[in-house]
């Protein structure tokens, strides 16, 4: 006996069950990323990292794989400013950025206000009384804070917030957001 699918292909009609058949799996498979469609979309990001002035445009995940040389040029990038100090980024941090922007419907590049901080430089903020934490995910390289330009930074917390990928943290007097790739927690800054 033949797969109706495939005999349905070669009658050119198909039967109610069959529509059925490809509906429920056209849904399955795009609302699972190992399975759907979307896993395998091509994810790029651009940005531009305010501390240095740096520019990047990487296309970082291709055919459901991230990019090892994307990310070593990202890593580089959100290197820590003060001393060129250069971590690992988490890679889901690229990704929560690409989710967020995606929500928005974010057309160009997203501005980068702090990526990666070493020990040292977060120590010498934290003293000058700066919202740096001691256990600050900046330094383990899961975190970054950002603006999206033609989107205001309570618009941007709100689509974090929504997304339950990690902290948010809103800024409102510096305009930017706080987004990492910890716990899901939520804090705003004076």
């Amino acid at each position: 006996m033949t797969d109706p699918l495939i005999q349905s292909a070669h009658t050119g009609r198909l039967s109610r069950r069959q529509v059925l058949r490809i509906g429920t799996l056209f849904i399955a498979t795009s609302l699972s990323p190992s399975l759907g469609w979307s896993h395998h979309i091509n994810r790029s990001l651009e940005l531009h990292n305010i501390l240095t002035g740096e520019d990047i445009k990487v296309m970082y995940w291709v055919k459901g794989e991230y990019v090892p040389d994307a990310l070593k040029a990202l890593n580089h990038f959100l290197r820590d400013p003060h001393n060129g100090k250069v971590t690992e980024i988490d890679p889901a941090l690229f990704n929560l950025i690409h989710d967020i922007a995606g929500k928005l419907e974010a057309k160009g590049t997203i501005n980068i206000m702090s990526g990666y901080r070493s020990p040292v430089t977060n120590d010498r903020l934290r003293r000058r009384n700066s919202a740096a934490v001691k256990d600050s995910f900046h330094v383990k390289g899961k975190a970054v804070d950002i603006r999206i330009p033609g989107h205001s930074a309570n618009s941007v917390r709100r689509v974090a917030l929504g997304l339950k990928q990690g902290g948010v943290g809103y800024y409102p007097r510096s305009k930017y957001v706080h987004i990492d790739t910890g716990p899901v927690r939520t804090w705003r800054h004076a």
